[in-house]
């Protein structure tokens, strides 16, 4: 009869237990829905960020073409002066600006 009676509470405690580690793992399932939800929305900015940043990128790599093409000007713009003038050419190729002269208020 003893034995009966230990066996019988060893099966409830284990019924116990299992209800137990069934609520928890209800609560375990709750949390994962939630950090689910969680990722699929740090995925969608982590979208928008690359999106940006890849036309941050193309912005600057244009922009650092019509720097090369600005700077390239200049070297043009020198070889023509050379090509025009000559090298030993003692005029001014460049033009300068105006000197303005400004009359004093009374």
């Amino acid at each position: 009869m003893k034995e009966d009676n230990k066996l019988l509470d060893a099966i409830i405690n284990l019924g116990v237990g299992m209800k137990e580690l069934r609520e928890d793992m209800k609560g375990i399932r709750e949390e994962i829905k939630g950090m689910r939800k969680d990722i699929n929305a740090l995925h969608d900015e982590q979208h928008k960020t690359n999106t940006l940043l890849a036309e941050h990128s193309r912005s600057i790599i244009k922009l650092a073409e019509k720097i090369n093409i600005v700077t390239n000007h200049e070297t043009r713009i020198i070889r023509l002066e050379n090509a025009t003038f000559g090298k030993d050419d003692k005029r001014i190729s460049m033009v300068k600006e105006p000197n303005a002269e400004y009359k004093k208020k009374k």
